[in-house]
């Protein structure tokens, strides 16, 4: 009896410690993504071919942005080259939602998961 109490314990903690580790290993898939994100549509250039960049010197390039929002959801998270969902949306220096629906010609808060939401609106 006690050897098959020990036995089921060690199962248990062995599938605790599997998801720990899986848990751990998604944060840093989701860290890694949120990172380099930025780094996939920003340029310090105007010399980008890149469909993906729409900010550049620091400005948005509006018709590029809506190129971007223009795009479906799916095609423009596999040439992010992401895995998980994302949604790319502006704040002011305050942290307040900026407004770009009348660029995007969309009731929507930002380019990305149309099942995301952020401040109650949806994403995409």
């Amino acid at each position: 009896m006690i050897a098959a109490l020990a036995f089921v314990l060690a199962f248990a903690m062995f599938f605790y410690a599997m998801s720990i580790k899986a848990n751990i290993d998604a944060f840093k898939e989701l860290k890694y993504e949120g990172n380099s994100l930025p780094v996939m549509i920003i340029s310090s250039t105007e010399a980008t071919n890149s469909t993906l960049v729409f900010i550049i010197r620091n400005t948005v390039q509006t018709e590029r942005l809506k190129r971007l929002s223009d795009m479906d959801y799916k095609q423009a998270k596999a040439m992010l080259g992401l895995k998980n969902n994302f949604c790319i949306y502006f704040e002011d220096e305050k942290g307040n939602l900026v407004n770009i629906s009348s660029i995007l010609d969309k009731d929507t808060a930002g380019i990305g998961d149309p099942d995301a939401y952020v401040s109650g609106i949806p994403c995409g």
